[in-house]
């Protein structure tokens, strides 16, 4: 048996030795590297005789059972293994063949502010490896700057034309202004004059504006309902009355105790406002829809007509002490045209911007030679001012995600990098985003199997290794385990 115990001790050792190298190859390697490493078939063979030799460990040292710190220590070890493995890529994919099972292994996930998406991706962005059994909505996205001091600055985005009239390029520019003065526009024959500028501003309104509902009808009949509770309204096509029922500054869903989904009012908690329709129909039948500002299309069915939450919009702007962002009145002048504009970012926006097609037209597309079909426009061929805020480097980025079973809200988090959410047994973490308008974000998929037998195996290594080095030396200093022993055998004297 001594003979045994020798050569297993030294396979240990081997492979403990290996298991360290291989680690720092991982490392060098990096992530995606290691990835595939650590799941090829020579490793998977090493990982099984690690799990083996552990196992066998029972068996050549049965003190191990006796000894609370080793024990400890070597299940730990054999749960992170046990754990590791199941949660592999060839393990997925091995009970995806034997049992039919479809939870992803892992991969990523785009999605833009406003949708919903339920595919995983390949890291090329391209293929799709794999459908979630629920979707995941971005309801919003944004950045978060170190704040750098001085006032917000203005730039112009402009379409760059060649010489045969084609577009060939979007450039940016900075203005260089001052409160009076009147500049060029870079990239334009457009000048700017800012009229005024308030360091700290607010928005203000013509009175009695408020939020409203617009409902579209099929023939193009748009109406406007406000949102306060009780307001009504009727359309001709479909032919329906609707009504605001209830109004939300911030509407959360929850779970009822009979299994279904109600909105409520989660009032400082965030930001989502929402009004509550009820769709009547002509022969007394009633439906209910919800319309929210941050997801416009959630919520809407076939044949309904189509609702959006809209905002007023401000005329103008204050002095306002409390308030975190300024306002900039401006003139934009060309060929004669002229606009006037307040250009008043949102409390918590890095921007705003100005689409000057007004005064700087789209140019036309080159007109085709011959019998060649002419190219299509492009969306935006006008320039665009830009007031933003003076940033230094990015400090974090947040997805507002929401999970949907339907048409129905279960689970939401605002995420954050190392701040994933964990829903249906996977994890979501932030992974990249657009660095061109932060109008969407790339999340990495990561299922959660076999987590929880690691999470337990590291409790019981750092258990067993903190009662083996520290733990037994207390007690025996202490004279607890001595006393025990007394008291035993005083015990058996007395029998």
């Amino acid at each position: 048996m001594r003979r045994i115990r020798t050569i297993v001790m030294g396979v240990v050792l081997v492979a403990v030795g290996l298991l360290a190298v291989l680690s720092v190859v991982g490392a060098f390697l990096g992530a995606d590297d290691a990835k595939v490493l650590f799941n090829s078939w020579p490793l998977v063979i090493f990982w099984v005789l690690l799990g083996l030799l552990l196992v066998g460990g029972f068996a050549v040292y049965p003190r191990l059972v006796k000894r609370p710190a080793g024990l400890a220590m070597h299940l730990g070890a054999l749960l992170i293994l046990a754990g590791g493995m199941w949660g592999s890529d060839r393990a997925h994919a091995l009970r995806a063949d034997l049992f039919g099972a479809k939870k992803v292994a892992g991969g990523f996930m785009g999605i833009t502010e406003g949708t919903r998406e339920n595919r995983v991706l390949e890291p090329n962005g391209r293929t799709v490896i794999g459908k979630l059994p629920f979707d995941l909505a971005l309801r919003d996205f944004w950045i978060d700057y170190y704040e750098m001091p001085g006032r917000w600055q203005l730039a112009v985005v402009a379409p760059v034309y060649g010489g045969d009239g084609r577009l060939i390029d979007r450039r940016q520019a900075g203005i260089d202004w001052q409160v009076g003065e009147t500049v060029p526009i870079p990239l334009t024959r457009a000048e700017l004059t800012v009229l005024a500028y308030l360091p700290r501003a607010r928005a203000t309104y013509e009175e009695g504006a408020a939020p409203f509902v617009e409902i579209t009808g099929a023939g193009g009949e748009a109406v406007r309902l406000p949102a306060r509770a009780g307001a009504e309204v009727t359309i001709d096509d479909p032919p329906l009355t609707i009504r605001a029922v209830r109004v939300f500054a911030c509407m959360k869903v929850r779970r009822t105790p009979e299994g279904n989904f109600e909105p409520y009012e989660a009032e400082g908690e965030g930001i989502n406002p929402a009004v509550q329709l009820e769709f009547e129909h002509p022969d007394g039948a009633t439906e209910t829809r919800v319309a929210m500002a941050l997801m416009p299309e959630h919520g809407r069915r076939p044949g309904d007509p189509a609702f959006r939450y809209v905002f007023p919009q401000p005329t103008g702007a204050k002095r306002d002490p409390d308030s975190p962002v300024p306002a900039a009145r401006v003139r934009v002048t060309s060929d004669g045209r002229e606009m006037i504009r307040w250009l008043l970012p949102g409390r918590d926006e890095p921007y705003t911007s100005l689409d000057l097609s007004s005064v700087v037209p789209p140019r036309a597309p080159p007109e085709a030679d011959g019998d060649a079909t002419p190219e299509p426009m492009e969306e935006a061929l006008a320039p665009e001012l830009f007031f933003v805020r003076p940033t230094g480097p990015i400090r974090d980025y947040f997805s507002d995600l929401a999970v949907m079973a339907g048409s129905e809200v279960v689970a939401e988090k605002v995420i954050e990098v190392n701040d994933p959410l964990h829903w249906g047994g996977y994890h979501f973490y932030q992974s990249d985003y657009d660095h061109e308008a932060g109008r969407y974000t790339v999340l990495q998929v990561v299922s959660d199997s076999g987590l929880m037998a690691v999470w337990a195996g590291m409790v019981l290594l750092v258990a067993g290794a903190f009662w083996g080095f520290w733990g037994e030396a207390i007690v025996a200093k202490s004279g607890i385990g001595k006393r025990k022993s007394e008291t035993m055998g005083e015990q058996a004297s007395q029998v």
